[in-house]
């Protein structure tokens, strides 16, 4: 058997961007060939990414008397109907904005908004004069969290085109 038994852990954008525990029942086999059920639980933090591995050693089938393979779980992450994650931690959102939402007779901007992952809505501007494709509007500290070393360390950016 090899060293390690890999399963993937697929989460949503959600469950990523706010953590939360989740709760996974393993059977595994002892070298008797009798089936071992054990729940193992996994903390998931805020800000973790696809290929982020959780270790539980000595957790899976039996390989010798006495040793235990290790379980993983890798990251993945689940498709958002609305977000797309980028590797700098920041969020996209794509928002359709007319030129006649832009031009609007009192010479005001319409303001915009948009339901962010943690529930919030959250509210903005589209950029003054004609607009194009991919002309972007940048709201600080509304994307992913980010980690370093084990702890949170900022959030990064929404970015809306």
């Amino acid at each position: 058997l090899p060293e390690e038994c890999v399963y993937p852990l697929s989460l949503t954008l959600e469950k990523l961007f706010k953590g939360g525990t989740d709760y996974y029942r393993i059977t595994t086999c002892l070298l008797s060939g009798e089936p071992k059920i054990q729940e193992v639980q996994i903390d998931i933090k805020p800000g973790w990414r696809t290929g982020t591995r959780i270790i539980f050693p000595d957790a899976g089938n039996e390989r010798y008397p006495g040793v235990f393979q290790t379980i993983v779980f890798v990251v993945q992450q689940v498709d958002h109907k609305m977000f797309t994650r980028r590797e700098d931690g920041n969020l996209e959102y794509e928002q359709y904005i007319s030129p006649l939402d832009v031009r609007n007779t009192n010479g005001t901007r319409p303001l915009r908004k948009v339901v962010g992952l943690d529930g919030n809505v959250i509210e903005f501007y589209p950029p003054r004069g004609a607009i194009w494709d991919g002309q972007e509007t940048v709201i600080k500290g509304e994307g992913m969290h980010k980690r370093s070393k084990g702890k949170v360390v900022g959030r990064g950016d929404l970015i809306v085109r």
